[in-house]
């Protein structure tokens, strides 16, 4: 699962890239969403329990 996430976040990053090549600025805010939340929700799930010292 760790890896097809980090295939979606890195195929939404080169789309946003592409697109933006390209001239279609508006068209990038899909992608971009995308792979902002992809990697918010992939830092939510790994993030390690919190320790009181």
């Amino acid at each position: 699962m760790d890896r097809l996430l980090s295939i979606a976040i890195a195929l939404a990053g080169t789309v946003a890239g592409l697109l933006l090549a390209t001239g279609h600025v508006a068209d990038v805010a899909a992608p971009l969403i995308v792979a902002l939340a992809a990697v918010v929700g992939w830092r939510l799930q790994h993030r390690g329990p919190r320790t009181e010292p």
